[in-house]
């Protein structure tokens, strides 16, 4: 991993400052701030010494609401933490395997001093991030190992993070069971290189656009950030494919699917051209969210959940359903939608359907007129979350 110490250094002094609208990612380094990586675009990332952040893989009861999981999380450490709950800072990272999630802990008084330092230089809307988590998850039973002066940082399998002293390393190494690893600084001791394993060829920045464990939530949240034009376009161009990816999730449709299509190859050009590169995954809603400092432009909250949802609750018809429109109500969180089905049970089927899924349903009048094909009926459904 890139060395901070051998990047710039802001010295603590109030009077230097960062412009406050800088990109790129820093490390932290008591009340002095190393740059590690600039670039042009994208959000402003700080890393802190995972020594100072307890990292836990936390099981959490399948929950949909994010407001509902980050409540939850706080009953659910509690056993592990050694201090009071009231005496620390819980914040909910990203989901590592079915209802597993990372989890950090830090104490009130320090992240307050680091808010408080990132506030005077300039960098209040940056990220917080162990530095232990800028390491590659490595493969099952491995360890990454970033040794640097006296400290040691390290990522497990399990998607967690840890930093010691050096000394403590090998008796660390040997409680974990010898696992192998992979030299992301200095070289190992020599008993644990594992030579046959290779590096993931993967830039720091790319790991860090979107951190696994971003500290800065609740009280401790950082303030909007404007969005330049170029991430708005990428965010609303990925906006619009994730919507008719969603749509298409339980409907064959084909012109939703062209739309979705040509709107996922624009926005993977724009990301791969940016200032770094933008790491988009297989699924495009799942990283939109990310997208911008301020989540998605103008994309209503309730809207690709519920899309999603309906789409998934028709896709297992017995008798086909075609997705003629889609419509949302802000205001009453209410997604319309209009569809063609063979005839009036095949719309019963579908309204049935959405109800099992949990959804609150009130069915549209049914028609076989304009627009409609040979043998087909026209029907809608307003759709709204229970």
């Amino acid at each position: 991993m890139e060395n901070p110490q051998s990047q710039t250094t802001i010295p603590g002094e109030d009077h230097w400052k960062i412009d406050r609208n800088s990109s790129g990612i820093w490390s932290l380094e008591g009340d002095r701030l190393a740059s590690v990586v600039d670039f042009d675009e994208g959000p402003a990332v700080v890393l802190v010494h995972s020594e100072h952040v307890l990292v836990l893989a936390v099981e959490l009861p399948p929950i949909a609401s994010l407001a509902k999981r980050r409540a939850a999380l706080p009953f659910a450490i509690e056993e592990r933490v050694a201090e009071p709950l009231e005496q620390v800072h819980v914040a909910l990272g990203e989901e590592i395997a079915p209802n597993i999630y990372l989890a950090g802990v830090v104490r009130h008084d320090l992240i307050r001093q680091w808010v408080a330092r990132l506030e005077s230089t300039g960098l209040e809307y940056a990220s917080l991030v162990p530095d232990a988590l800028a390491l590659p998850r490595p493969r099952l039973g491995s360890w990454a190992v970033d040794l640097a002066a006296d400290r040691v940082s390290v990522r497990t399998a399990d998607g967690t993070g840890f930093a010691i002293p050096v000394h403590l390393l090998e008796q660390a190494w040997i409680a974990a069971g010898h696992p192998d690893c992979i030299a992301y600084g200095d070289p190992l001791p020599l008993q644990m290189h594992a030579p046959t394993l290779e590096l993931p060829d993967q830039p720091l920045a790319e790991r860090l656009i979107v951190p696994a464990l971003n500290l800065r939530q609740g009280l401790y949240a950082a303030p909007r950030r404007p969005v330049s034009a170029l991430w708005k376009r990428v965010a609303i161009v990925a906006a619009t494919g994730a919507l008719a990816h969603a749509a298409i999730a339980g409907a064959e449709t084909l012109a939703l699917r062209d739309i979705a299509d040509e709107r996922e190859a624009e926005v993977r050009f724009l990301a791969e051209n940016m200032q770094p590169p933008f790491p988009l995954g297989p699924d495009l809603a799942v990283t939109v969210a990310d997208m911008t400092p301020d989540g998605p432009v103008n994309l209503p909250g309730q809207f690709v959940p519920l899309l999603a949802r309906a789409g998934t609750a028709l896709a297992g018809l017995q008798s086909p359903i075609t997705w003629r429109s889609v419509g949302f109500d802000r205001a009453a969180q209410t997604l319309s939608i209009e569809v063609a089905a063979a005839d009036l049970n095949a719309l019963r089927d579908a309204s049935t359907a959405l109800k099992a899924s949990g959804l609150a349903v009130t069915p549209g009048p049914a028609s076989n007129g304009q627009g409609a094909g040979a043998g087909e009926t026209i029907g809608s459904f307003a759709v709204r979350a229970q």
